[in-house]
């Protein structure tokens, strides 16, 4: 093999003879082991089958070497297949396999059919077939010629919905199977490969024959370039066939299985890059998160992009949502595999949602109406966000983290990257995310005890240490116990989700079994306790004096479905009351219970400075008698310190033979029973009441605004 300066007319990139390879100098370093690929095929066929046509030689050098990408790509001959198809047909005696126009006009062909799974394995099978003697020259190139005809695929739609927080509410048909992309993925190109960022002028060639743009010279911006979805703007930078490192490193590492190399498998003109649903869509929420300045160009698709000026363009334009699509043709400019991708671009880190949708033989413009349709069922008015304190009664044994798709993000120095850890709390990073789907989060419930698993989704961050913090103590006495520290203390972990994953989880893990207006009603409340924060802390918490949360699984595929539904439903209202205070809610109920502890126990439980004489109930709260002292205790301390299922309302002391006082308590339902009770509501909702009506029912000061 040579390196050559051209000679004699010699102006290919290749060229070979029976003993000699020579390659043009000027070849790119990435493509001369394409090139030397197909010269080397071009002397193989010419060994073992010497009577082939030329057309044969250039069909099988192209194909089986995959030069017929450069080809196409580094001449513009030929924009689309039929341009292609329609020039070899005009040519009575084409030339192969010397340079010429005609082996460009052929590699264009070939390049789309490989894109086409069907087709490309027919080629494949053929050429096979012809090296074992079973066909003759002839019967290869008739079926050569029949394979160039590319059937309309049926139509088919994928779709898939993701909340701010990256659960799916919403998905049909394939999320994890892999397309070509098209143009879907410049945004990410420009994300990744600041060069792309530069100005660069138009010129007169249809590769700058952009959507909706009269073609005249001028200076083009890359936010111009991404809103038109114009291909001339990127292919025309400093680096067409150079990889794309930083682009294809970053897709590998979020789990892209097929990313692309060239800027040609990037913009769609080539089908080389292949994508899922669900790594579009991790892709999008990672430019959220390093570059949201590129979802504000994307605002302007609906409005005078490739998206603009149709039915449902104005629907979009109104929310600000940002828009991208990308698709790929076949010769006659019918759509192969169409794309649009949706999100709220007001908060791109956080999104309010994110919407992939794609179809086989569908166009953009058709898909954009089903888009719409479905991001109407899912909308969901605030993009409000939701601070939980989580796992505070966990032991300080090792939490681990993993994502259930995709790659874990940390966050050190206010710079979002990909982990290597697993080990969450030995990090010294400060915050964990997944892309989107749920961080399984494992841990020890006790010590020695098996690990549990939740899946929680957001954005996971970790505070201060709490061992450094004071121990917490009762009216001034003795400290709690040390679960009762952790408690009152708080969590070192602080999950931030959506509003309406916090609603969903809090409902389904508080009364995963109620009817559909009992849960409306404690929605509303929960709802309203987010906007004034446990104890003005501005952070809830799921702990023993909090609101219960990330425990959904308790309902089934069935009663979840129905709890987003219903949430759907009230999303636009909100719940007050007169004061703006904490909303109390518990299970409630007239059940009645009769609980006993020994005196020892409740003078330990309370924190008492001496066992207690007697206990009494006096309004809400409650008096104990030690010594000569009175100590008042809230409702709340006597409950969870001594393990009742309710605030009692009857105590008797009786004394034991031993001499041991023992306190009987007694009650009905469970909670403190304050505000709503979530079973009178239940009862109330089978009645037939409204969730208005059992909100009244619980609180006249409690007012709906809409």
């Amino acid at each position: 093999m040579r390196l050559e300066a051209p000679k004699d007319g010699y102006l290919r990139a290749g060229l070979s003879d029976q003993k000699t390879v020579r390659l043009h100098p000027r070849a790119s370093l990435d493509s001369r082991v394409g090139i030397l690929k197909h010269e080397l095929a071009h002397l193989y066929l010419a060994r073992v089958k010497p009577e082939a046509s030329s057309y044969l030689h250039e069909v099988f050098a192209l194909w089986t070497s995959h030069d017929d990408i450069r080809v196409s790509l580094e001449n513009a001959d030929f924009f689309r297949r039929k341009e292609a198809l329609d020039y070899l047909k005009k040519r009575s005696q084409p030339d192969f396999a010397n340079g010429s126009r005609d082996d460009r006009a052929l590699a264009r062909v070939l390049t789309h059919l490989r894109s086409q799974k069907k087709e490309s394995e027919q080629v494949q099978k053929l050429l096979e077939e012809s090296f074992r003697g079973t066909l003759s020259l002839d019967e290869i190139e008739g079926r050569l010629s029949t394979a160039f005809q590319i059937e309309k695929p049926t139509a088919k739609l994928d779709f898939a919905f993701w909340d701010g927080a990256g659960r799916v509410l919403e998905s049909e048909g394939r999320l994890d199977e892999a397309f070509p992309t098209g143009s879907v993925m410049k945004p990410f190109l420009i994300a990744t490969e600041p060069e792309f960022m530069a100005k660069r002028p138009s010129r007169s060639h249809p590769i700058w024959f952009c959507p909706h743009q009269r073609v005249s010279p001028k200076i083009w911006t890359w936010q111009e370039a991404l809103s038109l979805s114009c291909n001339g703007f990127f292919l025309d930078s400093k680096k067409p066939w150079e990889k794309l490192q930083n682009y294809r490193g970053t897709l590998i590492g979020l789990g892209v299985k097929e990313p692309g190399s060239l800027v040609a498998d990037v913009i769609g003109v080539v089908p080389n890059q292949k994508m899922s649903l669900r790594e579009v869509e991790r892709a999008y929420r990672w430019i959220g998160l390093k570059a949201p300045f590129v979802f504000e160009a994307l605002q302007d698709v609906p409005v005078n992009g490739t998206l603009a000026k149709l039915p449902e363009s104005d629907w979009f334009a109104k929310r600000k949502i940002a828009l991208k699509s990308g698709s790929m043709k076949d010769e006659k400019g019918e759509p192969l595999h169409s794309w649009i991708v949706a999100f709220d671009a007001e908060v791109p880190a956080e999104p309010r949602f994110t919407a992939v949708i794609h179809a086989e033989g569908q166009a953009t413009p058709a898909l954009l109406t089903a888009l719409r349709e479905r991001i109407e069922r899912n909308w969901w008015d605030s993009n409000r966000k939701a601070k939980v304190q989580i796992l505070g009664l966990i032991p300080s044994a090792v939490i681990d983290g993993r994502c259930e798709s995709g790659p874990l993000l940390e966050r050190k120095d206010a710079d979002w990257r990909i982990s290597n850890e697993t080990n969450i709390q030995a990090s010294t990073s400060d915050s964990f995310r997944c892309l989107s789907g749920a961080m399984m989060v494992s841990f020890e419930p006790k010590a020695g005890q098996p690990r549990l698993q939740r899946p929680y989704y957001g954005t996971l961050t970790s505070r201060a240490a709490i061992a450094q913090e004071p121990e917490i103590t009762v009216k001034g006495k003795r400290p709690l116990k040390a679960n009762q520290q952790k408690a009152r203390r708080g969590s070192s972990w602080v999950l931030e989700t959506s509003e309406r994953d916090y609603l969903f989880e809090v409902v389904a893990s508080e009364f995963a079994g109620g009817r559909r207006e009992a849960l409306k009603a404690l929605a509303l409340v929960v709802r309203a306790n987010l906007e004034v924060g446990w104890k003005k802390s501005g952070e809830m918490c799921d702990t023993t004096i909090c609101q219960v949360f990330g425990q959904s699984d308790r309902m089934n595929r069935f009663q979840q479905k129905k709890l987003w539904a219903l949430l759907h439903e009230i999303q636009g209202l909100n719940l007050q009351n007169r004061d703006n205070e904490w909303l109390p809610f518990s299970a409630g109920g007239t059940e009645p219970w009769t609980e006993e502890r020994g005196a020892s126990f409740v003078e330990q439980s309370l924190a008492l400075t001496g066992a207690p004489q007697s206990i009494e109930k006096k309004g809400h709260s409650y008096v104990a008698q030690v010594g000569s002292r009175k100590i008042e205790l809230s409702c709340d301390d006597v409950r969870l310190q001594l393990s009742l299922p309710s605030c009692p309302e009857t105590i008797r002391k009786d004394l034991a033979n031993d001499g041991e006082v023992t306190f009987f308590f007694g009650g009905r339902g469970r909670g403190h029973n304050r505000g709503l009770s979530v079973l009178k509501a239940n009862d109330l909702a089978a009645q037939g009441y409204g969730f208005e009506d059992i909100l009244l029912q619980t609180n006249k000061t409690w007012k709906l605004q809409k």
